[in-house]
């Protein structure tokens, strides 16, 4: 049993947001060709990725957090097709279920041929993006996916407003380029829930630092990695909606190994502790 008393202390937020920083900027220096290790550096620190506040929201961020604080890996959309984006986040307000769905690719990918045409592969990508608001327009689709993640009828009965965000590409293509900037800038419009984003936009955000990324397979969610801020608080009822937990403790980086094994413990007493009708 572990001495309570002193717990061992997570790593300090602005010291964890400046490394991951120059963690992010190597990335984009040494593997911009390399899609599959942004992948993983997001699951990692969901910190870095917008929407868990649907912050794209007209009416400004929520004061809600993510349902479960999690961000979601590889998601399904089912319909006629079946899509996966890369990352999707329940975001919520008092009225609206917002979820966000992330599409990355490569930030070495150009939007623009030389002729200032779009590329095959832009057009590509942002097509995705079409395909998913095609698919959820459907009121049969959006019932099936709101099964699938087995969300509480308190968010599934809210509004549907889903905003479908494009992560792709580099300033350096167009922040020199008038005609290159207006163009970017009609290629996605906020008016129909789509957003396209520069990697060079990306930050990593203060006070966000709680997050579980997961993927969920028949209505279970499956932790990967717990950010290595993450703090026990009194909503650790979210904790008994994921399994794998002490295999996302084990992945924690900049944690010590003190705190991996408080971690566990007090994990364990909150999924054994007893039930009873008021934690229903």
């Amino acid at each position: 049993m572990l001495n309570n008393n002193i717990i061992p202390n997570a790593i300090d937020e602005k010291e964890y947001c400046n490394y991951i920083k120059l963690e992010f900027d190597k990335l984009l220096k040494d593997n911009s060709n390399d899609e599959s290790k942004f992948q993983t550096f997001f699951e990692k620190n969901p910190c870095y990725l917008p929407g868990p506040h649907a912050e794209f929201d007209f009416g400004g961020p929520s004061g809600h957090g993510p349902h479960l604080n999690t961000l979601i890996s590889q998601p399904k959309i089912n319909g006629i097709v079946r899509r996966n984006p890369d990352f999707l986040w329940f975001a919520y307000d008092s009225g609206s279920l917002i979820p966000i769905f992330i599409e990355i690719e490569a930030p070495s990918k150009k939007i623009f041929n030389k002729n200032g045409t779009c590329t095959a592969k832009f057009t590509q990508a942002k097509n995705q993006l079409d395909e998913w608001k095609t698919i959820l327009s459907r009121p049969e689709n959006v019932t099936s996916f709101l099964r699938t993640y087995n969300l509480p009828e308190s968010i599934s009965d809210l509004y549907f407003e889903p905003y479908y965000i494009l992560i792709y590409g580099r300033r350096t293509e167009f922040e020199n380029n008038t005609w290159l900037k207006q163009k970017r800038g009609q290629l996605l419009s906020k008016a129909n829930r789509q957003i396209l984003m520069s990697y060079d936009r990306l930050q990593p955000r203060y006070s966000n630092g709680n997050f579980i990324s997961s993927t969920i397979k028949e209505g279970t969610y499956k932790a990967k990695y717990l950010m290595p801020t993450f703090q026990l608080n009194p909503n650790y009822e979210n904790l008994l909606e994921f399994s794998n937990l002490n295999s996302a403790i084990d992945k924690m980086e900049f944690t010590s190994i003190e705190r991996k094994a408080y971690l566990k413990e007090m994990i364990e007493e909150i999924i054994n502790k007893p039930r009873t009708e008021d934690d229903e």
